[in-house]
Order: structure tokens, then sequence, then C-alpha cells
């Protein structure tokens, strides 16, 4: 099972609702899925590469076939947060992965730290009437430390209401 921490407030409202129904729908019109809404809240346990302390990390996120986004420059904290807005991924197929990739910044080089993959087959399917959210903490695949993310998947459903639901999703963390 998957460890769940206390919900949290996806900036869904962030969004025009309507601009994601459209989204989803132009998604489902080229034979896709739904929309993937991911916030990368943050990251615990770095490897810290730099001799002056604390380093800056960012994250780049992607689903197959979507273009890569990335998360601002966060300074100043070896545990950092970030107050990004979500990503927003049109989902081809549900036997898809997301992938998050937590880098060490640098201007000339970022280094690569580690790396999360969400298998879109393991979201469950729940319909709510109220949005259900949960953060979720994955421990990072080649490296050291967990990054914490807020899934939630909008489904382009024939009707015009989505079905939304939150992705607790991830392996146990000891």
């Amino acid at each position: 099972a998957a460890v769940a921490v206390a919900p949290a407030a996806l900036a869904v409202h962030a969004f025009d609702k309507a601009d994601l129904l459209r989204m989803a729908a132009r998604v489902v019109a080229q034979g896709g899925f739904g929309v993937l809404l991911a916030r990368v809240v943050a990251a615990y346990g770095l490897e810290v590469g730099s001799a002056k302390g604390c380093a800056e990390f960012f994250v780049r996120g992607a689903v197959v076939g979507s273009r890569v986004l990335r998360t601002e420059v966060a300074r100043g904290s070896c545990n950092p947060k970030w107050f990004d807005k979500p990503f927003k991924f049109g989902v081809p197929s549900m036997g898809g992965v997301a992938r998050f990739e937590v880098l060490q910044y640098d201007w000339l080089h970022s280094r690569p730290l580690g790396h999360v993959e969400v298998s879109l087959s393991t979201v469950p399917i729940e319909q709510h009437e109220l949005i259900e959210r949960r953060t979720q903490r994955h421990p990072l695949i080649g490296g050291k430390g967990e990054l914490e993310l807020e899934l939630l998947m909008i489904f382009g459903a024939a009707s015009t209401e989505p079905i939304i639901t939150s992705a607790a999703v991830g392996a146990e963390t000891a």
C-alpha cells in the first residue's frame, strides 16, 4: 500500500474548468484518455552535491507523447518545496507512464538526482462529487530521497461533466 499524506489543496482553481474539459475532449477526439494534473509538492532527503550546503533543485515531468514541463528552481533548502501551478498533461493511454525527474540546478549542467515513474494504469478510478486529493511520497529511482506529488486525473468522458479521481499510487516508503 502507498503512503498517503494529509489532503492538500491542488490548485485546480488555477485552471478554468471549461479549459480542462476542452483539453480532455481534444485528447479523447485524438484517441486518448484524458488529462493528468500533476503538482510537484516537495522533495525529501536529496543528496547535497554542493560544498556551500544546500543546493538548488528543480523537477521535470512528462507523460509519454507530451512535452516536458519543469518547476521553478527551489533555493535555500535541502528539502525543497514547490508552489508552482500543476503540470497539465494529455494522457494518450492508461498504459502510459508519467515520469518526474529531480535535478540539482547548475547554470552550466544540471545533475540528475533520480526519478519517479507513475504507471497510469495503476491510478484507481473513483467517482466523487467532490474532488478528493492526496499527496503521495515516492522513493527516487536511481538516487536517494523521495518526491512528493499530487496527481489528479480528468477523464474525457462522453458526458459534459468530467470524472475526477485522486491518484493514490506509488511504492510504500519505509
